[in-house]
């Protein structure tokens, strides 16, 4: 896995915590995707405490609040401007600004259920950290994690490679963040459910696509980033998957989510 710059993670994500709803419709559907299996893991115990990690502005815990009125919900997240957000709009829980990587040394065993929405990519380790959380899980309690896999964004990925090759310059890996195959996730947790599918995000034009990864705060923070050059970049605008349709209201760009479930028991 890359090196995460986590100084620079939190900024952008902060900059963004008041847009960030709004530009990722994707991960809204994947908190309540989340929601639905921590119920079908649960049903009928009782839930006396959640851990939440990089929560976010707030929106899958908002959730787990309505759900579980009565559990202690503590949400981890990194930028302190997205919890911010999330103590006005989920005033029940305890928010704490931290790193969900060394977080797990601060808690107590016995954790009836531990989540996470589209922020294990952003790990330098995960599956040391998942496995340490998970050792933290009281029995039958549920680990449940989503995340994004390889094929997400390959429309850019591939405009990318195109575009330094017509700028005769080799490809540099080094804008997007690199991420795991669902094989990956499968081998270093083989006894639990892990679930793939590619989602489908449209946008009136390749322009208006990366304006929403910039109001979403979604932008690469390895320690390795390089900025795309100008030439590339025009390129890629040319070069991208339906670019030639342009803007107009039946919104033909599409952007490739690759998502990936997991969730297993202690």
């Amino acid at each position: 896995m890359a090196r995460i710059d986590k100084g620079l993670l939190a900024r952008r994500f902060g900059m963004r915590a008041a847009t960030y709803e709004a530009a990722t419709p994707v991960q809204g559907r994947l908190a309540k995707l989340l929601l639905r299996e921590i119920e079908s893991r649960v049903s009928g115990r009782r839930i006396n405490r959640i851990v939440e990690l990089g929560c976010g502005t707030g929106r899958l815990t908002q959730l787990l609040r309505q759900r579980f009125p009565e559990a202690q919900i503590v949400g981890v997240e990194l930028a302190p401007d997205m919890i911010a957000q999330a103590r006005v709009h989920c005033p029940g829980a305890t928010f704490v600004r931290a790193d969900a990587e060394t977080y797990v040394d601060r808690l107590s065993p016995g954790i009836d259920v531990i989540v996470s929405n589209a922020t294990v990519q952003w790990f330098e380790n995960p599956v040391a950290t998942l496995r340490a959380y998970r050792a933290l899980l009281d029995h039958n309690g549920c680990l449940a994690v989503t995340t994004f896999g390889d094929q997400t964004f390959r429309e850019l990925r591939r405009a990318m490679v195109m575009a330094y090759g017509r700028n005769g310059a080799q490809a540099v890996d080094r804008h997007l963040l690199s991420l795991a195959p669902a094989s990956f996730w499968r081998e270093a947790f083989p006894d639990a459910s892990v679930s793939e599918k590619l989602w489908f995000d449209r946008h009136a034009d390749v322009r208006a696509f990366l304006r929403s990864l910039q109001r979403a705060g979604v932008t690469y923070a390895g320690t390795d980033r390089r900025f795309l050059p100008a030439p590339v970049l025009r390129r890629m605008l040319e070069c991208y998957p339906g670019a030639e349709s342009g803007a107009g209201p039946s919104r033909r760009i599409a952007a490739t989510y690759h998502v990936i479930r997991l969730s297993m028991r202690q």
